[in-house]
């Protein structure tokens, strides 16, 4: 049986490698450029040289439109509005950061229409959603509405349709200006893999891969008007333009298609053929399964999660296998002039039950 695996790999962290106080002064730009490093990491302005930022806990919609993908239909696109069923016009203000600006469906259109759907642009590892409506003047929050989110994999592989499950939905009537949505998952399909000390299975829920975003007005509303959709994230994705950093992945004889778990589409996977779990793997040995993949960042950094997804069992022949060890490394080399790893993690021979599988 193959194993088919996308690595969405949210490397979160706050900065790159590690500042001093120690102050070197060069005349101009110009001097600056003799030096080398990853690209995107150090950025040179008037106040001199800054190591690059990453972000915890960011909106995702905010800089949806730095992201683009491919769609069957219409080509690359941009995050954004993917669809709006009504007012389509004015369906922008909905992500554009401003509470005093919004969106309202046309009232002559069938409450069927009064549907909006945002495009992240990309998979995010979504934490809370929030709604904002607008109320005072002639505009009030929508008072029955649906909240459904995909991750990006296609319901039909030839169609831009996705797989959409319900998050939200209003029991009674709402009043309320600001809505916050847990889009947790249901079941087992998230598993903690780093023992259950300290596990707050509260927190832990609130994960989920989302790419797109639809909310559903279930009934009309006089002057019923959305102002803000958010996407609350764990934070930047370390794997976004690995390559362009100076990054890279290689893989083993057994391992297919390893570029498809770092290309932020959900609908690509690696294949990973078979062979028995072995638990004695080191970093001296690991390369002789021929079922390793070796992730390059490009740059060092300081990690605060790893982010695995497998792909879904409906699909014949998908498994997210039997055991795998996860190991990393700060560059330093072996005398063999390898990496040399240390190990995060050795899970050892035995099926493993969710679709993804979240390291800290």
């Amino acid at each position: 049986m193959n194993r088919r695996v996308f690595v969405v790999l949210w490397l979160l962290t706050w900065w790159v490698l590690s500042a001093t106080a120690e102050t070197l002064t060069f005349a101009d730009r110009e001097s600056w450029s003799t030096w080398r490093w990853p690209a995107g990491m150090v950025q040179i302005d008037s106040s001199g040289l800054r190591l690059t930022s990453f972000r915890r806990e960011i909106d995702a919609i905010r800089n949806a439109s730095s992201f683009s993908h491919l769609t069957r239909k219409a080509g690359r696109v941009q995050g954004g509005i993917w669809w709006a069923g009504s007012n389509p016009e004015e369906a922008e203000l909905a992500i554009d950061g401003d509470a005093t600006t919004f969106w309202r469906p046309d009232p002559l259109d069938d409450v069927l229409k009064w549907v909006l759907e945002v495009d992240l642009g990309r998979p995010v590892l979504a934490q809370e959603l929030r709604l904002r409506f607008a109320e005072g003047g002639d505009t009030r929050p929508f008072r029955q509405f649906s909240v459904f989110v995909a991750d990006g994999e296609r319901a039909i592989d030839s169609e831009d349709e996705f797989r959409f499950h319900q998050v939200y939905r209003t029991t009674l009537p709402n009043e309320r200006t600001l809505v916050r949505i847990a889009p947790s998952y249901a079941d087992d399909a998230v598993t903690r893999s780093l023992g259950s000390s300290g596990f707050d299975e509260e927190r832990e829920s609130l994960y989920r891969v989302v790419q797109y975003v639809r909310v559903v007005a279930d009934e009309k509303i006089v002057g019923g008007a959305l102002a803000e959709v958010e996407v609350i994230a764990a934070g930047d994705n370390l794997v976004t333009n690995l390559s362009a950093r100076g990054g890279s992945l290689s893989s083993g004889r057994l391992v297919r298609k390893a570029q498809d778990m770092v290309d932020g589409d959900m609908d690509t996977y690696a294949i990973v053929s078979s062979e028995p779990f072995r638990s004695d793997l080191t970093s001296g040995n690991v390369r002789e399964t021929d079922m390793w993949w070796q992730l390059d960042l490009g740059a060092v950094f300081w990690v605060n999660e790893i982010f695995l997804g497998w792909q879904k069992r409906i699909f014949a022949g998908a498994s997210a296998g039997t055991g795998f060890a996860v190991m990393a490394s700060a560059g330093g080399r072996t005398f063999a002039d390898q990496p040399d790893f240390e190990p995060l993690l050795l899970q050892g021979d035995r099926q493993f039950n969710g679709e993804y599988n979240k390291l800290e």
